[in-house]
């Protein structure tokens, strides 16, 4: 490829969440996730409005077992006419019985395939569900919880978590199942955009091409949470990669949305790049090892990195995302 040619990047699968289109030419959809007990119906209604009026466009609940599942029912049924269309997702880590039922009426199931990897079978009848109820499914991995397979093989890795969503989205491919958002999680960043990269590269050889969810878990609060999620969402989306996003704050999640937009407003997927991000690059971008470089008047070398500012110099559009202003430049 030479300086005058660019990349064309893939574009992922567009699906639907309830009434809302994600992935294709779509722009990114920022979410949140609502921290109150799901069993609380009357806080959990409150804080849904709240979320969706800071701006997000689908509103996750944790949904740990049957009493949960009737209560997003509840919620689902109570809210008023103009919510109605922001998309209801059931966040279910650890039993399938839990998703199947919720998978019935939710817009969207969220399951953690290391909690399913010894019984495909239920993984089956939940993909029948998804189809016949019109329902996505969210094939999220999170770093630290993969299956005991994976680990036997790949370990702790990148590549583990790659191989444990490629797994799943074999089998929703074989089902002929399309309706699919994959995530890969850490609260390791530079860990996180290296196995979401490779993750981009693996279904866009096995044109398994279905829309990227990025996060950053475990992110903090204050100022650290929001550049930790800057630091691991913005490479992604600069380079094309990313359908939708959720900034994770330890604080009132209403609070994640300013920061969310303001990372999709400031770092525009791109359509294309001036060389190809999954070819042969100067770099590995896969693999992290620290550029080796000259110390001098103690900065570089193995020093850490050192932070300089200047009086009444603006430092740009960053501290408008921690502080959550979303003013336009």
């Amino acid at each position: 490829m030479n300086e005058n040619q660019s990349y064309l990047l893939p574009k992922s699968r567009e699906i639907t969440i309830g009434d809302l289109k994600m992935g294709g030419g779509h722009p990114v959809v920022v979410q949140s996730m609502a921290n109150t007990n799901t069993l609380d119906l009357p806080s959990s209604l409150e804080q849904f409005k709240r979320i969706a009026d800071a701006g997000s466009q689908l509103v996750r609940f944790t949904t740990q077992g049957m009493r949960e599942v009737d209560a997003l029912k509840a919620i689902i049924n109570a809210l008023p006419a103009q919510y109605k269309n922001i998309p209801v997702v059931a966040d279910v880590h650890f039993r399938a019985d839990v998703a199947i039922r919720a998978a019935e009426f939710c817009h969207k199931v969220r399951i953690n395939p290391g909690n399913f990897a010894e019984d495909r079978s239920r993984l089956i009848t939940l993909i029948e569900v998804c189809k016949k109820h019109n329902t996505a499914l969210r094939i999220g991995v999170n770093h630290g919880s993969l299956s005991k397979k994976i680990m036997s093989e790949y370990g702790d890795t990148p590549e583990g978590m790659v191989e444990s969503a490629l797994e799943f989205l074999r089998i929703c491919r074989d089902e002929h199942f399309h309706n699919v958002v994959v995530s890969l999680k850490s609260s390791n960043t530079i860990l996180m955009i290296h196995a979401v990269r490779l993750l981009q590269k693996q279904i866009t050889a096995e044109n398994l091409s279905c829309p990227i969810h990025l996060g950053v878990t475990e992110s903090g609060n204050g100022d650290e949470g929001r550049i930790k999620s800057v630091v691991g969402m913005a490479p992604l989306l600069s380079e094309g990669i990313g359908d939708t996003l959720r900034v994770s704050l330890t604080e009132p999640p209403e609070n994640e949305l300013p920061v969310a937009r303001q990372i999709t407003r400031l770092f525009k997927k791109p359509s294309a790049l001036p060389y190809n991000p999954l070819g042969k690059l100067p770099w590995d971008p896969f693999h992290f090892n620290k550029r080796a470089a000259r110390e001098v008047l103690g900065i570089g070398g193995q020093k850490p990195p050192v932070v300089i500012s200047a009086e009444g110099v603006s430092a740009g559009p960053l501290p408008d995302i921690i502080a959550g202003k979303e003013n336009n430049r």
